[in-house]
């Protein structure tokens, strides 16, 4: 799909922070339903448990 050049040069655009998972729990659930009704194979057909999200 991508060219390795051209993902390699556009890694320098590519602003990533760090977040940890209980704390964007709400967004990704959301993500994950957006993903399982598009096609629930992408996500092994159902969304994570509670034991996905670390709780520190």
């Amino acid at each position: 799909m991508l060219e390795e050049k051209g993902l390699a040069d556009s890694i320098k655009y590519v602003n990533i922070d760090s977040v940890k998972s209980n704390d964007s729990q709400k967004d990704l659930e959301f993500f994950f339903d957006i993903l399982k009704q598009s096609n629930p194979k992408l996500i092994g057909g159902k969304s994570p448990d509670s034991n996905f999200y670390y709780k520190y």
